[in-house]
Order: C-alpha cells, then sequence, then structure tokens
C-alpha cells in the first residue's frame, strides 16, 4: 500500500540523517573536518579509528550504504592518507580476467598484507560467508542492520581459525539528551530480537 511505502521511505531517511545529515547532498564541497563535525556518530567512529590508529591494529567498518562508504572513504582518505577498500555488492567475487578490479578475497588479501593499521569498508550483506578477516581484530558497525543475525555473522569475519588477537566490536550512535534518536531505537529493537532468538 501507498500509505506504508511512505512510512517506510521516512523511516529510510530518517536512518539516513543519524549515518550523516549531508549523505543526500554534495558532500564533497565541504572539507573533511567540517564533514566530521556535522556528524555525532560520525565524530565517534574517529575517535574510535584514532585509538586503533595508535595500536597499529585493523578495523573492518560495516555500513549497507554506499553513499556512506564512500563519505567514509574520502574521510579516512583525507585524515590519514590512505583510500580504504570498499567491498559491496559490486565487488566481484571471483578475479577479473583483465585483472583492473580485485575480486573480494583479493582486496581483503590486500587489506591483510599492509603492515599496521589499515581500514576496510564493508556492506554488512556482501561480507556474508566465507570471507575472512583474521588481519582486523577491531569491527565498527556504522550502520547497523536491521537482523541481528546479519550482523553476527558480519562480525564473525574476524572470529576465524588465524585470529590471535583480541576482538573489539564498536556500535557508534547518534544520541540526543531529550529523545531517542533512531540510533537508541534500533539498538532496542536489536537486543530484543536478540533475546528472543536465543
Amino acid at each position: 500500500p501507498p500509505c506504508l511505502n511512505l512510512v517506510l521511505m521516512r523511516i529510510m531517511r530518517i536512518r539516513a540523517l543519524c549515518d550523516h545529515p549531508f549523505l543526500e547532498d554534495n558532500y564533497s564541497m565541504y572539507n573533511t573536518d567540517y564533514i566530521i563535525n556535522s556528524s555525532a556518530k560520525l565524530i565517534a567512529t574517529f575517535e574510535i579509528l584514532e585509538s586503533i590508529k595508535q595500536k597499529e591494529e585493523k578495523v573492518i567498518v560495516f555500513t549497507d550504504r554506499k553513499e556512506m562508504q564512500r563519505m567514509l572513504q574520502q574521510t579516512i582518505y583525507y585524515k590519514y592518507g590512505f583510500s580504504p577498500r570498499i567491498i559491496n555488492g559490486d565487488t566481484s567475487t571471483s578475479p577479473s580476467l583483465r585483472g583492473s578490479k580485485l575480486s573480494r578475497q583479493q582486496t581483503i588479501d590486500a587489506f591483510q598484507k599492509k603492515e599496521g593499521f589499515n581500514v576496510i569498508i564493508m556492506s554488512p550483506l556482501a561480507a556474508g560467508m566465507g570471507l575472512n578477516v583474521v588481519g582486523a581484530n577491531h569491527v565498527i558497525h556504522y550502520s547497523r542492520h536491521w537482523n541481528p543475525a546479519k550482523e553476527m555473522q558480519a562480525t564473525d569475519r574476524v572470529y576465524r581459525i588465524g585470529q590471535n588477537k583480541d576482538v573489539y566490536v564498536h556500535y557508534p550512535m547518534a544520541i540526543a539528551d531529550d529523545f531517542e534518536t533512531f540510533d537508541i531505537v534500533l539498538d532496542k529493537l536489536l537486543s530484543v530480537k536478540t533475546k528472543l532468538a536465543d
């Protein structure tokens, strides 16, 4: 029904605003510090990234929106001087015959080979089964998935044979003093769903 579609569109818009208020704008005209400081969630994410960088460790950042993936890639490039790879539905599952595009596994291998601090950005759906990323011991769920099982499956990319470090899972959220934000409501919903599944 049209009414239901309108409600879903509004929910998705609120979710996008929680991720970043500039997602539907041409944010490339703003400087990096302004982009970061315009989002409580992005500020929290860069605080987490800074602590990971100081430890010289690696991190997977999960977000399903391609606009957010590109914004993260851009801001990380300007902050840290490298452009993190993105694995999403556009990333091939097998190597290209021409060799111009890396497959998912080749992208992960390149990410893991780099010494010290590194970031890879993934869609939780594209992470799926079979990808092992034990080079990372931090996971940031920037955009939470509606299904807690999918979120756990994404986190499990770092919980594999060969992982020899403590693993840390981070959930940056936009919060407010006088109302429950979308992030808080979704976090409660996911907690209820997880308890029901257990």
